[in-house]
């Protein structure tokens, strides 16, 4: 990806990515005006510190000048100077995703390639925006690349749980609200939804497999629930239902459950397609489908354990677990910055760098095993002061495992914070 220098290119330009390849910038002749106007008034003192005197620190300035723009004036041309200017690390964290797929996953495809992540990232902006605190941090470009790689991170795990699981443990294991909000993103009124309701509720109390294999796996109901499915509803549908609800037969019943998992499935995970017809509506539309991808308190959990499921169905809050990501975030940058400078170099080269031991002990003088002392003493510090945020109970880490959900939240963090002086 080619570097943006100047001021005028960095909120003007946007970037054009086919396929897995980054293809250039594109000019936008509204923002490239309004931002030449914009230096001309700072170079007449007309915005005190403004001034163009070039390098990181005057863009982090007009950055946070738009953002607090923006803040006061949504409709402003300001929020375009911004989605300009985060098209960096937008486009990293998707390259960073993508990679880390082929990494984990050989010879296996997600289905998206870099191209098709950004365009997810590019939905997701704004809502990172609403949570990045100016007051706790200036480092815009850090906040949103870490945020928006959570968030493909999330929707990689979403639809991987959601493929492993079969219909009827899938049905199973959604709540009755979630369900609520699948039926309302397919347009369906309250009281178009109760029939659908009613049936979920009852197959959930009727279907009490015993079997040996995981619940991911639960086998098809035997027909003769069918039946007694059918006959727990259309007893109960008058009570359940509004008027005009008509009764169901075994077939009806099954037909409409298999039809249910479905529409939860593609909920959980909307295709490319779907993510661009968002991006290229109106706001409303994207925040449609930024509502689709939704992060669940285990983030950055092992993905091959389909118990995970049962923890993003639970997860409603959304805005509130996306405030604990950025409260994470702040808490890791505190304590790294508290490591003494040679255990912060050491981590810079192996997750910036990404250099292995041997590299990093070449390039600092250091033996082997010192580098791989000072790394893990450091990790280990950083490590603690993540579980002690995660004890506060509004914080509170419900995987089981805290300790390795920690562990993989703290690598994919390092990975992000200190490749970012790489990208820059």
């Amino acid at each position: 990806m080619r570097p943006r220098k100047a001021l005028v290119e960095q909120f003007s330009t946007f970037a054009q990515v086919a396929d897995d390849q980054f293809q250039g910038w594109r000019a936008d002749p509204r923002l490239k005006l309004s931002m030449v106007k914009q230096l001309e008034l700072a170079a007449s003192s007309s915005l005190d510190g403004l001034a163009a005197e070039g390098g990181v620190e005057t863009e982090q300035r007009w950055a946070l000048y738009w953002y607090e723009l923006w803040q006061s004036q949504p409709s402003s041309v300001a929020k375009a100077h911004l989605f300009a200017y985060l098209q960096e690390p937008c486009y990293w964290a998707a390259r960073e995703v993508a990679q880390k797929y082929v990494s984990l996953h050989p010879g296996q495809s997600s289905g998206y390639c870099t191209g098709d992540y950004f365009q997810m990232a590019m939905a997701a902006l704004p809502d990172a925006l609403g949570q990045f605190r100016p007051d706790r941090s200036s480092q815009v470009k850090s906040f949103i690349q870490i945020f928006i790689s959570s968030r493909l991170k999330a929707l990689l795990r979403q639809s991987k749980l959601a493929d492993f699981c079969t219909p009827w443990a899938l049905l199973r294991k959604t709540s009755k609200r979630r369900m609520g909000q699948v039926l309302t993103a397919l347009g369906l009124s309250l009281d178009q939804q109760q029939p659908y309701l009613a049936l979920l509720l009852g197959f959930q109390e009727l279907y009490l497999p015993v079997h040996a294999g995981g619940s991911a796996r639960l086998p098809k109901p035997e027909g003769e629930l069918w039946q007694s499915l059918a006959g727990f509803y259309n007893q109960r549908r008058s009570s359940w239902c509004s008027p005009g609800a008509g009764a169901l037969d075994a077939a009806q019943v099954e037909d409409r459950l298999i039809k249910m998992a479905q529409w939860v499935r593609n909920y959980l995970y909307p295709s490319i397609d779907s993510i661009n017809r968002g991006i290229a509506g109106e706001e409303g539309d994207v925040g449609e489908i930024q509502d689709r991808i939704t992060s669940a308190n285990c983030l950055f959990s092992d993905g091959n354990n389909p118990d995970l499921l049962t923890s993003l169905m639970e997860i409603d809050d959304h805005g509130e677990r996306q405030q604990q990501l950025a409260e994470m975030t702040q808490v890791l940058a505190q304590a790294y910055g508290q490591l003494d400078g040679e255990s912060q170099r050491v981590l810079a080269l192996l997750y910036g760098d990404r250099l292995s031991q041997m590299e990093v002990s070449r390039r600092t003088n250091l033996s082997q095993a010192t580098v791989s002392r000072r790394a893990g003493r450091a990790r280990g510090n950083l490590q603690k002061a993540m579980l002690a945020w995660s004890e506060q109970p509004v914080n509170r880490i419900s995987d089981p495992d805290k300790l390795k959900s920690v562990t993989n939240m703290l690598e994919d963090w390092l990975e992000l914070y200190l490749s970012q002086s790489t990208h820059d």
